[in-house]
């Protein structure tokens, strides 16, 4: 089992759960089908995953932590709490 932390985000009212893990697909699938959510099998460097509004999964694998990984899941999850609380975003 990887590294898991929790950081609270006070300013959007959320909590993010950070996961590092060797292979994320099985931690991807347990969680997705905890959510009822739809998923696709298959190896995987980082993903996101929405819980609730105001709790997200940020997945990493441990085979690709790099800059360029870890910046792209970011994105991934400012987009995700910025579109939940409606904040449209212009790429500006």
């Amino acid at each position: 089992m990887g590294a898991i932390r929790r950081a609270k985000i006070p300013m959007y009212e959320c909590t993010v759960t950070i996961h590092l893990e060797d292979d994320l697909e099985p931690l991807y699938i347990k969680l997705c089908q905890k959510l009822k959510l739809p998923y696709e099998a298959g190896s995987m460097a980082g993903a996101v995953i929405t819980a609730q509004v105001d709790h997200y999964h940020f997945l990493l694998s441990t085979q690709h932590l790099n800059h360029n990984t870890i910046g792209h899941e970011l994105h991934h999850l400012v987009i995700n709490i910025m579109k939940d609380r409606g904040i449209k975003l212009n790429g500006r």
